[in-house]
């Protein structure tokens, strides 16, 4: 039977529902051809490791005022981190800071409680959940390391995921916070553009680079377990005699009935 013949027993505003849905299907299919081409597919697994349990990892910061000769930019600050040091050996990791000016400070963090001792101070300082519920940390020195993540890029995943890029023959993962799918990784102009940006080892899901606003942070991988960590002798007594006046402030009294 002609098509033209059942066309017309069809009714008006049944042929009108299948134009549409056939005109909505070809420009699905259209879109999804569209974005299989321009949006790079999304690799597998963590795209960004967790931080191993026996590791070393050093981050390096860079600062407008080192890549630049423009006597008008103000003097760093002497306080600003320049090398982080971190060693981690399951829940005991320890940082070591060390400063634009060279001085050192070290921080050492017991599961999800840390302590500190800037340059010149002779006890250290404890600072646990408690005291994070109250008081917003004014600096990296005083925010807690992530026993599973890395400092300041729990942001990355999945949807912040912009491509990847090949550098020194290495391939990297490139996360942007904001409209990571727009961005054309394969124009550096697009990527410099960026104020907020992140680059990830595809073959060991580690961070390589990371950009805030103007200053970048760099990191480097010990290829071998460090040995494992020991609390410093006056720290371990400080902590344990924390513990003892906890536990004597908080014991129930003993009551004869």
């Amino acid at each position: 039977m002609p098509a033209t013949f059942i066309s017309s027993m069809v009714h008006p505003s049944c042929r009108l529902a299948w134009c549409l849905a056939l005109f909505a299907s070809v420009l699905c299919a259209r879109a999804q051809q569209t974005t299989d081409k321009s949006k790079p597919e999304i690799p597998s697994g963590n795209l960004l490791a967790c931080v191993p349990e026996n590791s070393q990892w050093v981050v390096t910061f860079f600062y407008p005022q080192d890549r630049s000769k423009d006597a008008a930019l103000p003097a760093l600050e002497k306080t600003l981190p320049r090398k982080i040091i971190t060693t981690r050996t399951c829940e005991l990791i320890h940082e070591e800071t060390c400063d634009v000016s060279g001085e050192k400070s070290d921080k050492w963090q017991v599961g999800t409680t840390f302590y500190l001792k800037p340059p010149g101070q002779k006890f250290w300082g404890e600072y646990d959940p408690a005291w994070f519920h109250n008081n917003l940390p004014t600096s990296p020195a005083l925010s807690p390391i992530p026993l599973k993540g890395f400092q300041d890029l729990d942001w990355i995943s999945r949807e912040t995921f912009a491509g990847s890029i090949k550098q020194n023959d290495k391939e990297w993962f490139v996360f942007i916070p904001l409209n990571a799918r727009e961005v054309d990784v394969a124009k550096p102009a697009d990527l410099n553009a960026q104020s907020v940006i992140a680059y990830v080892d595809a073959s060991t899901r580690l961070p390589v680079r990371y950009k805030n606003r103007d200053v970048v942070r760099s990191y480097s991988f010990a290829p071998e377990s460090p040995p494992r960590l020991v609390l410093p002798a006056d720290l371990a007594q400080e902590i344990r005699d924390g513990k003892e006046r906890r536990a004597k402030v908080f014991a129930v009294p003993k009551r004869e009935y």
